[in-house]
């Protein structure tokens, strides 16, 4: 009897170290792809130049479509999609009055020759935005880095590329934020900026 108890205690010890090891491997091995959101520009606004449609793609929260306006962070508009209701959703009636029909220039060099580049400040806790033309440089904007969740400090933050409108006034730029560690942030964030008056 004594030797089926120590049996059985080895088998359910056996079985309870293989779960556990099964619970800590897997939450890490689905962390670095949880995290991840990538952010797609589609195009700007005929009617009000200032406006811009982005898609945001997000393994875990899904994908989604946004109205979003030069200088605010915020979407003005944004609505959940699937790849079968994208279309039938950018053609609808919350997408449609904007009239997303101005392709956007990608890349962070403009139509004229400007650039845009990104400046992280990790003791000031911003990330610069600025354009310049060669022979001088303006700031046009600031960001704010995304907290590190694990560290207590912020996310790394650097432009990974830009849409301008066709004549040079306006720009899109895609910063992303990464962080390290057990559980990785690899975040795309879009906003736009207007340079000049």
């Amino acid at each position: 009897m004594k030797a089926f108890v120590h049996t059985l205690a080895v088998v359910l010890l056996g079985f309870t170290l293989a779960g556990s090891l099964a619970v800590v491997h897997e939450r890490p091995a689905h962390a670095d792809r949880d995290l991840v959101t990538r952010v797609d520009f589609i195009a700007w606004s005929g009617i009000n130049p200032d406006t811009f449609c982005v898609r945001i793609r997000d393994a875990q929260a899904g994908n989604k479509l946004e109205v979003r306006q030069i200088t605010n962070p915020l979407p003005v508009v944004s609505v959940a999609v699937t790849d079968e209701t994208e279309q039938g959703v950018f053609r609808g009636p919350q997408f449609a009055p904007w009239s997303f029909i101005v392709a956007g220039k990608a890349g962070t060099t403009a139509p004229n020759g400007w650039k845009v580049f990104g400046q992280f400040e990790r003791a000031a806790a911003l990330f610069r935005v600025g354009v310049t033309n060669g022979r001088q440089s303006l700031e046009i904007g600031r960001m704010q880095p995304r907290p590190d969740a694990v560290g207590g400090g912020f996310a790394k933050a650097t432009l990974r590329t830009a849409y301008w409108s066709p004549d040079s006034t306006r720009v899109v730029v895609i910063v992303n934020h990464r962080t390290g560690g057990a559980w990785p942030l690899d975040l795309d964030e879009p906003q736009g900026f207007k340079i000049g008056k």
